[in-house]
């Protein structure tokens, strides 16, 4: 099977970003690498965030500012650092922030074609992208340097080139484009397909998402249970049915109902995706809340009765940034409870802000919630199992489960 490399540019909802990446590694193979960029409107830092993420997932250090349309130069960078720093890789797999993978299977349709693209004339279309391309002084360069006039179009997502193909993409579009200039529209539906269709004289294969961009619809469960099931098609010649993988224009909500569906589908398809958590924790990590540990002065004692130094346990007490009042309160509770001393667990006071990657991390690194009896389950925590003073003797089995799987 080919060695596969995603470029992928996100720009919002990092708990989202973090969903989409745990779809990839449940469904391309696991020799995938995968390219994000992280726009500058996220506010994170790369070298920060890099750290975080699974094997086989890096993080381009460079930033760029992006708007709808025209990420041209956020693939051409992603590549640009994939060529250089990765490990050698035989096809470039486009992806957008808001399509998902449903089914597993892919790759062998990428290894079909040296190109998986519609690629179809934009000379008379009544299209934006087609109108606009055909003011673009930059492509009319790099078509002149080809010796030709004729733009294609294609949809990017789900889009694939051979590598050593799109390395000499890449060199001719980097000899004539200037990022920034010109019309804004959504080159890189125009500048791939173009330069594909007259440096490759094979055929193309269809391209792995399938977007019903006639009704312009977000994707629904009706067409992810169709694609699973074999029974969906629609009209347009581009898409090959048999050989659909992935869906676009999934909202980017947590808990939007298409993406709760796939993600119950990725995971039954394959492992639940574990993340480092942003701080020192020992192998089995439980998360609470500093209210809740003041709330509830049983909380800290019953956990200190349950686990000791030994135990290859981590609570994690969460105190959110509008806390910084209350920190002294906590580390006295803790102390009064029993997380001082030479054979006291591992206890520890952790902060991360809201919306942040280190916030959204903890979903996917938390591998159970201890509050109060009857507390409510946080939505981005609820992928944890909740306990409380009452059934801590439960984590216990849960932590042991964990540390028997790790053995093997």
């Amino acid at each position: 099977m080919p060695r596969i490399c995603v470029s992928l540019p996100v720009h919002e909802q990092p708990a989202v970003i973090l969903d989409q990446v745990e779809n990839l590694r449940a469904f391309l193979p696991a020799d995938t690498q995968v390219v994000l960029h992280l726009s500058q409107s996220l506010g994170a830092d790369p070298a920060a965030v890099a750290p975080l993420l699974p094997d086989g997932v890096r993080v381009n250090p460079r930033s760029h500012a992006t708007r709808w349309g025209d990420v041209l130069h956020v693939h051409n960078d992603n590549l640009s650092f994939a060529y250089d720093e990765l490990e050698p890789f035989d096809y470039v797999l486009l992806h957008s922030s808001n399509d998902l993978y449903v089914r597993s299977g892919a790759e062998r349709h990428v290894a079909t074609a040296p190109v998986g693209a519609a690629a179809f004339p934009a000379t008379d279309m009544a299209w934006t992208q087609a109108a606009a391309a055909r003011r673009d002084e930059m492509l009319a360069a790099i078509l002149a340097d080809l010796g030709e006039s004729q733009p294609h179009g294609s949809q990017i997502e789900g889009t694939f080139y051979a590598a050593d193909l799109f390395a000499e993409m890449l060199e001719r579009i980097q000899r004539r484009f200037r990022p920034g200039e010109g019309e804004h529209y959504a080159r890189e539906e125009i500048y791939y397909p173009t330069l594909a269709s007259h440096l490759c004289q094979d055929a193309f294969a269809p391209p792995v998402v399938y977007w019903d961009a006639r009704l312009q619809r977000s994707a629904v469960p009706a067409t992810v249970w169709g694609l699973l099931d074999g029974t969906f098609a629609d009209s347009v010649a581009a898409y090959d049915f048999d050989n659909m993988y992935a869906v676009k224009r999934v909202e980017r909500v947590l808990h939007d109902r298409t993406r709760e569906l796939i993600r119950a589908v990725a995971r039954a398809a394959g492992a639940r995706l574990r993340l480092r958590p942003p701080f020192d924790a020992r192998r089995f990590l439980a998360l609470t809340f500093a209210a809740d540990v003041l709330a509830d002065p049983g909380l800290l004692p019953a956990w200190a009765e349950a686990f000791d130094g030994d135990d290859d346990v981590t609570l994690a007490i969460h105190i959110g940034p509008d806390e910084a009042d209350i920190v002294a309160d906590v580390v006295a509770a803790a102390q009064r409870g029993g997380a001082d001393g030479p054979h006291a667990p591992d206890v520890t006071v952790v902060s991360a802000a809201p919306g942040s990657f280190d916030e959204a991390v903890l979903r996917w690194a938390v591998q159970a919630l201890y509050r109060p009896a009857g507390a409510a389950t946080p939505v981005l925590l609820d992928d944890a199992p909740q306990f409380g003073p009452e059934s801590v003797r439960d984590v216990q089995a849960l932590a042991e489960r964990y540390a028997a799987r790790a053995r093997g």
